[in-house]
């Protein structure tokens, strides 16, 4: 018995090494398989006229794949780089709310907020909330500073975003691209753009609209956005380009709950006739020009013009508003207006250089900024439930504020060993004259 069952052991042995020498023998042929990098990136030490080394910096590229670019939604773009709250306000990223290290999110208002390397804050000293949103399907690469490393782009401490707007496809004379995005409780966004080349001049530009009622009752939502950028390569080592950026939209605010309310029914509205509408234009000329392999100066110089507008009943939650009995209507609503007027002109300045065997790095630069905001608010609305800012009594605050900003910063990295560097910064100098007056 024994022996049966060793012949049959062997037999058993014999059969499976035989099939898999007859497998090793197959050849099986696979498709390509894409594989996406999911690694986090970082900015590289030196780019254009920037200085990264040294400093906590991220590269994110939104990508539709990981992405809801039609949508504008935050959370899912910066979902990638460690430390970044992303407060979604609003739902459909009318607004980006995005901090670090327990900065203030609302509207991004601790954060340097850039476009294409200026800044796109209402009020850099007085008021930086970013009110300006491009849409996400444009931009093609967003660089994140952290920290103190990013005070030389401005007073800010919770770090420095700059969006990068995707260029023209200088392959062709004309390229165009649509896209149409649909979603529930009548979201709809329409993306769309062209671009292209012809000889020395290149341009891109796109318009986005994206409306919807919103998750909740009374929260409906209206958005538009442009950009258009210009080129002009006047020889080989130097280029101009206009540029000029808007946003508006206007959204039904739905009003807060208070905990009864929302374990009750999250999704109630207290508000009916609130309305938010910021308004943000963004001329920009940007000049580059390399007067050498080592050396390159950059300047560029743009004005923020906009206003933020609000029609509100304020009151607390659970206050309903309804017809007041006395005025046989409802209660005046009140009317806040701001008005911003910007001007900034950068000029960076970057040198490479032999020391010793290897190549360091020097890069210098200076800021003017200029600013006037007129601040409207506590005015007396109407009575009724539309989009109105029409008064009927004065505002109880008019302010006329101005701020004067120059600053300049110089630092150098110099490269000891390809492994290691030494990176030395003069402090940014700052100096700042702030008026405020009232009417």
């Amino acid at each position: 018995m024994k022996n049966a069952l060793l012949v049959i052991t062997c037999l058993l042995i014999t059969y499976d090494t035989q099939a898999q020498k007859h497998q090793l023998t197959d050849t099986l042929q696979l498709d390509t398989v894409p594989v996406r990098d999911a690694r986090l990136k970082h900015l590289p030490d030196v780019n254009g006229t920037y200085l990264f080394a040294g400093k906590r910096t991220f590269l994110v590229t939104p990508n539709s794949g990981s992405a809801n670019l039609a949508a504008n939604n935050a959370r899912t773009i910066f979902a990638q780089v460690p430390g970044v709250n992303v407060w979604d306000m609003d739902g459909a990223g009318l607004q980006i709310n995005i901090s670090t290290r327990g900065t203030d999110a609302h509207r991004s208002i601790e954060t340097n907020m850039r476009q294409n390397g200026y800044h796109i804050n209402s009020d850099m000293f007085g008021y930086p909330e970013a009110h300006y949103t491009p849409a996400f399907q444009a931009i093609e690469a967003i660089q994140l500073v952290r920290g103190s490393a990013a005070l030389q782009f401005g007073s800010q401490f919770g770090g420095m975003v700059n969006y990068k707007m995707k260029d023209a496809d200088t392959s062709k004379l004309i390229s165009i691209e649509s896209e149409q995005t649909t979603g529930s409780n009548k979201f709809f966004n329409s993306f769309n753009a062209i671009g292209g080349r012809k000889g020395k001049i290149s341009y891109y530009a796109y318009f986005d609209s994206r409306t919807g009622d919103g998750w909740r009752p009374n929260a409906a939502f209206s958005y538009q956005s442009m950009y258009a950028n210009l080129k002009y390569q006047f020889n080989s080592k130097g280029s101009l380009a206009l540029q000029f950026s808007r946003m508006n939209y206007r959204q039904q605010i739905a009003g807060g709950l208070t905990d009864a309310q929302f374990e009750a029914n999250n999704r109630q509205a207290t508000r009916a006739r609130n309305f938010f509408n910021p308004e943000i234009n963004i001329p920009a000329l940007l000049f580059n020009y390399n007067f050498s392999n080592h050396t390159k100066l950059e300047v560029t110089s743009h004005l923020l013009i906009g206003q933020r507008n609000s029609v509100q009943y304020i009151n607390n939650a659970n206050v309903p508003d309804t017809v007041n009995r006395t005025l046989n209507t409802y209660n005046p609503r009140q009317v806040d207006r701001d008005y911003y007027h910007g001007f900034t002109t950068e000029a960076r300045l970057l040198h490479r250089y032999q020391a010793g065997s290897l190549i360091s790095t020097f890069s210098a630069g200076v800021r003017l900024f200029e600013e006037h905001t007129q601040r409207k608010q506590k005015g007396t609305g109407t009575v009724g439930s539309d989009f109105d800012l029409s008064l009927v009594k004065p505002y109880g605050i008019d302010l006329s504020l101005h701020t004067t900003n120059y600053a300049a910063f110089a630092e150098n990295i110099f490269q000891i060993t390809p492994q290691f560097s030494i990176k030395p910064r003069l402090p940014v100098r700052n100096h700042t004259h702030p008026d405020e007056w009232c009417h």
